[in-house]
């Protein structure tokens, strides 16, 4: 299987080298995601746009950029890679990252941040599954974008109609520092939006040949490396936020990464390459999606506390999870 995109082949490349691709590619979307980030709350912060609307749109937005890129690129060639990458990353924010960070401490919820978003992400799981029959098209996608818009609004003006400071402070906590001139902002951008696109030009382009290689399907490998890749920036601000003790930061943070993926990933996918949707997904990895947000909805309720078990036990059904794609993938 020849795996080539806008200007790599990877035809002929030995396994090690098709895997020193893959990493690559990982790195450069984690830092590009990074640095994008950092430029992009720059500029903003310069055009007197508001601490607290760059905390809820620019860097929540720019944590999903590689999931982003990683989907837009896979979206034409493999579209299964392309729509598990989504799923796959949302099972790892609510299953495994969320269970990580309660490993290593218990999360308290408290905020009302929490129980408005765990609702919203629940609700457009269905939305989604409901706009997949019979393959994404370009009006879904735009229609998905045009969701998220209105998810941001609608947050931005709660907030402000009732604040709430521990919420306000865990958002503005995200935001980077102001450090650079302008030009230095501007260019980390683009170099960021740079490292963005080769990262996932590489990622896509390296597993496709992997998995042809292997005889992997590529909805696994859309759920594994791909997936877990793409979540490196939500692993770590995970670990970060939940060793230093800030509970509803770290939940938050995976939580609004759901929606996001689903909205921006999904919209921004489909609107740009209508998507065709196997129906293996409507048979076990879309429901898997639904039930793990139930489960997550039922832990996360205000006031309650994530403990160390109900940490394990979100990992044990991460794992579970995989395992029976595998099965209903080889089995398909």
């Amino acid at each position: 299987m020849g795996a080539s995109l806008a200007f790599l082949s990877f035809d002929g490349s030995s396994m090690l080298l098709l895997s020193l691709a893959a990493i690559c590619g990982l790195a450069m979307l984690y830092f590009g995601g990074d640095a994008l980030t950092v430029g992009a709350a720059e500029i903003a912060r310069r055009l007197r746009i508001s601490p607290l609307v760059i905390g809820l749109t620019v860097v929540s937005i720019a944590t999903s950029l590689p999931e982003l890129f990683t989907s837009l690129f896979a979206a034409k060639e493999s579209p299964d890679i392309a729509l598990s990458n989504i799923v796959g990353s949302n099972w790892a924010n609510i299953g495994l990252i969320m269970g990580i960070a309660a490993l290593i401490r218990p999360i308290q919820i408290q905020g009302r941040l929490i129980r408005r978003e765990i609702p919203v992400m629940v609700a457009l799981t269905v939305v989604f599954w409901v706009l997949a029959l019979g393959g994404l098209e370009r009006w879904e996608g735009i229609l998905l974008l045009g969701l998220m818009v209105l998810y941001l609004c609608y947050t931005a003006r709660s907030l402000k109609a009732v604040p709430d400071p521990a919420v306000e402070a865990e958002i503005l906590s995200e935001i980077p520092p102001k450090t650079l001139k302008p030009f230095s902002a501007a260019g980390l951008i683009l170099g960021g939006a740079l490292l963005l696109s080769l990262g996932a030009e590489l990622l896509i382009g390296s597993s496709v040949e992997i998995a042809g290689r292997l005889g992997v399907n590529e909805v696994i490998i859309g759920l594994t490396l791909v997936a877990l890749g793409t979540s490196l920036p939500e692993l770590a601000a995970a670990i970060s936020a939940a060793a230093r003790g800030h509970s509803d930061l770290c939940a938050g943070n995976l939580i609004g990464s759901n929606i996001f993926n689903l909205l921006l990933v999904g919209g921004g996918m489909a609107a740009f390459v209508p998507v065709a949707v196997s129906a293996s997904f409507f048979h076990f990895e879309l429901p898997a999606l639904l039930v793990l947000s139930l489960v997550t909805w039922r832990f996360l309720k205000t006031g309650s506390l994530v403990t160390r078990l109900e940490g394990g036990i979100l990992i044990f059904l991460y794992v579970l999870l995989l395992a029976g794609s595998v099965f209903m993938q080889h089995g398909a």
